[in-house]
């Protein structure tokens, strides 16, 4: 009867073992293999999906994208660079690089507040300000799960 139970055990946690979650694919996994530029097409299409963009917009969204996705690229082989050799940033180093964010930032919503209508401009800025409560709410599951 001892062993039975033992063998049940074991069987359960082989079980349980096996039901986690393994490492997750996302979005970011499946658009690391692209170019800037692929990945800039991809949003542009999107957004004029979303958006109900006209030819001029496409264009010049597209423009945008790539010139974003080049910044986004670079910084992240920048990042990538540092953590390889062991660098930690200072505060004063966290600091300017969050304000240098928050400032490009700023300089996006100001080019799409030119590029789109008003109607398109407020339904661009739902987008951001869900997309940015999704992202929180997975750096807290993130945190909280270690």
């Amino acid at each position: 009867m001892k062993t039975l139970s033992t063998l049940a055990m074991v069987l359960l946690f082989g079980i349980a073992a096996f039901a986690q979650p393994g490492p997750e694919k996302g979005r970011k996994q499946q658009l690391k293999d692209f170019t800037p530029e692929q990945i800039a097409i991809l949003h542009t299409k999107k957004m004029t999906l979303a958006l109900d963009l006209s030819e001029k917009q496409q264009t010049d969204l597209l423009a945008l994208n790539t010139e974003l996705a080049r910044e986004r690229k670079v910084q992240r082989e920048e990042m990538k660079k540092l953590k390889d050799n062991g660098v930690t940033l200072t505060s004063q180093q966290r600091f300017e690089k969050m304000n240098e964010r928050l400032d490009r930032q700023i300089e996006v919503h100001n080019k799409m507040k030119k590029l789109l209508d008003e109607e398109q401009f407020s339904l661009w800025k739902k987008y951001q300000l869900k997309k940015g409560m999704k992202k929180h709410a997975h750096n807290m599951k993130q945190k909280r799960n270690g």
